[in-house]
């Protein structure tokens, strides 16, 4: 999750045209330009990077968040409570684009920044919630499931039901999911989908997302027709256009959701998609982009399509090859952004 901006967006509406969409992009230029100093142009340009994440347009949001993590180190105090957000946002976004070590660096330096400094900065537990996601991408489940105990005990002691709490809610479930304890992951993500079911309008996308997870988990416990409804319920309360990252990890899943209940080449089309998705938004070597070739590759080879399955795996095995790299090997250079000991 994002912070220090996305409640303050003028995020055009669902339905908008590229036209509206441009000139709520047009509008943040101009307050950019006439901007008298660098905090006033970093809270502006927090807001423009937001809008464009929301766009699915990665590359740009990376770019504006990095810069308005610039403009507040030249501003502000190393321990400032604005640094630890805009190192979590740029953060946020790498990980969304597979760049984990990236990630994983820089919110660990937010969230050490926030705890010797801010401990009761009311972004913490956020920032506490997303390190635990980067950190299952080096199954680090253990410490992931400590973070996100802690994040939660800041939501219960509010007694208040929120679009946080729900996600954070919904993340240790996948935690739990992803340590095999599926029996103490189910209740979580129904109190997770209830949660946000309540917050309503606000966290509709987050719904989608926790619905799709606990696709996933009813697919594993060979729920097939719960994890279908789950799923289909997911794609239905995205919006026409963008969201395309979620658009394409809930493909993927009705993908498995067919090929699991032996229907081959009613899968084929998910997986086509899916995969179209990724690599328009992010290239070829996206990391998620491998378990889908393999996925894909299963089902074009019981679909009788042997020809195609070898070409996909294929692909698959020379991704993984070109992504086996070491931490020193990261592929966005993050030293110069972290703060100075």
């Amino acid at each position: 999750m994002l912070l220090g901006a996305t409640s303050a967006v003028r995020m055009p509406a669902q339905n908008a045209s590229r036209d509206q969409a441009a000139e709520t992009e047009a509008s943040y230029q101009a307050e950019l330009a006439a901007a008298p100093d660098d905090l006033a142009r970093a809270r502006i340009g927090n807001k423009l990077a937001v809008l464009y994440q929301a766009q699915d347009r990665y590359p740009d949001a990376e770019r504006t968040f990095r810069t308005v993590l610039q403009w507040r180190q030249k501003s502000l105090p190393v321990g400032s409570i604005e640094i630890a957000y805009s190192l979590n946002n740029l953060g946020e976004i790498y990980r969304v684009q597979g760049h984990y070590w990236e990630a994983r660096k820089l919110m660990e330096n937010a969230v050490h920044s926030l705890q010797q400094s801010h401990a009761d900065a009311a972004g913490l537990p956020i920032l506490l919630g997303n390190l635990a996601i980067v950190l299952c991408h080096f199954r680090e489940f253990d410490k992931a499931e400590e973070l996100l105990r802690k994040s939660l005990n800041y939501y219960q002691r509010q007694a208040v039901e929120s679009r946080e709490y729900g996600v954070m809610v919904d993340n240790l479930a996948q935690i739990l999911q992803m340590k095999k304890e599926l029996d103490a992951a189910a209740p979580l993500y129904e109190q997770a989908i209830g949660i946000l079911e309540r917050v309503g309008v606000p966290a509709r996308l987050e719904l989608a997302s926790a619905l799709s997870n606990a696709g996933i988990l009813f697919q594993r416990l060979n729920r097939i027709q719960d994890s279908r409804k789950a799923e289909q319920r997911a794609l239905d309360l995205l919006p026409p256009s963008g969201e395309k990252v979620l658009r394409s990890e809930i493909l993927w899943n009705l993908g498995n959701v067919e090929l699991s209940a032996g229907g081959a080449a009613d899968s084929l089309p998910y997986f086509e998609q899916s995969l179209a998705i990724q690599e328009q938004t992010f290239g070829a070597d996206y990391p998620a982009t491998a378990q889908l070739l393999l996925d894909y590759s299963v089902a074009t080879q019981r679909a009788g399509n042997k020809s195609l399955s070898r070409k996909l795996h294929k692909r698959a095995m020379d991704l993984l090859a070109r992504l086996n790299q070491a931490p020193e090997q990261m592929t966005v250079s993050v030293k110069a952004l972290l703060p100075r000991k």
